[in-house]
């Protein structure tokens, strides 16, 4: 068994002031601001936010944000290699 950890998730988000929502790819890792990728290398174009970490993302509170997070799918690195290669 692989255990890999989460490189980012596939969310559902709604701005607080807007009703409708919509589906976001956001990232674990870090900003490479040289290649414009995350240090996943996710083009930073794909990525609506960059969290610090899965506890800060399942934690996220809508209250002190500008936005919810409604729900959530984890992305593993070789599901975004399969994903991309489509």
């Amino acid at each position: 068994m692989i255990n890999e950890m989460p490189i980012g998730a596939w969310a559902v988000v709604q701005f607080n002031d807007e009703p409708l929502s919509k589906e976001v790819y956001v990232s674990f890792g870090e900003y490479d601001e040289v290649n414009n990728v995350d240090s996943y290398g996710v083009d930073d174009n794909s990525i609506y936010y960059y969290f610090e970490n899965v506890k800060e993302l399942v934690e996220w509170d809508a209250s002190v944000n500008e936005f919810a997070v409604l729900g959530y799918e984890f992305v593993f690195e070789t599901m975004w290699t399969v994903k991309a290669g489509q």
